[in-house]
């Protein structure tokens, strides 16, 4: 992901209401999304694009070159294609096997892929706990998405013990690494106080921060703020907590 701009000046100047959804701690965390990944250095890319235009036929067989010839990106993207049936039925076993072998390479995208998998039981028995072990997999290996999935099975207790202030530092780690939903939930552990003690007015400048970095959603939350007689931070307030 890019690197953010906090653009402090959202604040000031207002945000336009828009809906959201918020992510209640009392409900389980959803499961991480299907992804592929394209480096711009990588001999999939083309592959990519090809099925980003649903030219799948002339995808797959790229991408099975690829990763029969050990490409360990090919392997995440081959079964990101067979867990969403493009260009063919769906097949989640398939999608597993090639998520493993790609996994096992170190890309943390398809260890977040498997743990979307364990999540739901698609192709795999629902598990929790490898669910987890997965997402814990992705951010080890760097994945600012599976970060961010960490802080959100800690807030939601998705195979460990609900932490929020553990999802709080999480969060932080993933909203420096350019994941504005993260700084979304930030401000949700802050209104809700959630792991720290509720301060709407900083609340009230993560969700700024977030709307202006990208997670429109943010808006939503600005207006309850605002609708329960929150005003917008001061001037300087801001600034000051985003170098807490």
């Amino acid at each position: 992901m890019k690197t953010m701009t906090w653009a402090l000046a959202a604040v000031a100047s207002g945000l336009a209401v828009m809906t959201a959804v918020a992510l209640a701690p009392a409900h389980a965390a959803p499961a991480p999304e299907a992804r592929l990944i394209s480096p711009a250095d990588c001999a999939c890319r083309h592959a990519v694009e090809l099925l980003n235009a649903g030219r799948y036929g002339e995808a797959m067989p790229i991408l099975q070159r690829l990763a029969e010839g050990g490409d360990g990106i090919a392997m995440n993207d081959l079964g990101y294609v067979y867990e969403e049936g493009l260009g063919a039925p769906a097949d989640p076993a398939k999608a597993v096997a090639w998520f493993r072998k790609s996994a096992a390479l170190g890309v943390g995208a398809a260890h977040l892929n498997l743990a979307g998998m364990y999540t739901v039981g698609d192709g795999v028995p629902r598990d929790d706990g490898e669910a987890f072990r997965q997402i814990q997999a992705a951010a080890d290996a760097g994945d600012v998405d599976g970060l961010f999935a960490l802080g959100r099975a800690y807030q939601h207790g998705t195979g460990v013990a609900v932490d929020y202030a553990k999802a709080m530092e999480i969060y932080h780690r993933a909203a420096k690494g350019g994941h504005a939903t993260a700084l979304n939930q930030i401000g949700f552990l802050y209104q809700h106080g959630l792991g720290v003690s509720a301060n709407p007015t900083t609340a009230y400048c993560w969700y700024a921060f977030a709307t202006a970095n990208g997670y429109a959603d943010s808006a939503r939350h600005i207006a309850e703020l605002e609708a329960q007689g929150q005003p917008a931070p001061p001037p300087g307030a801001c600034e000051v907590v985003n170098r807490s």
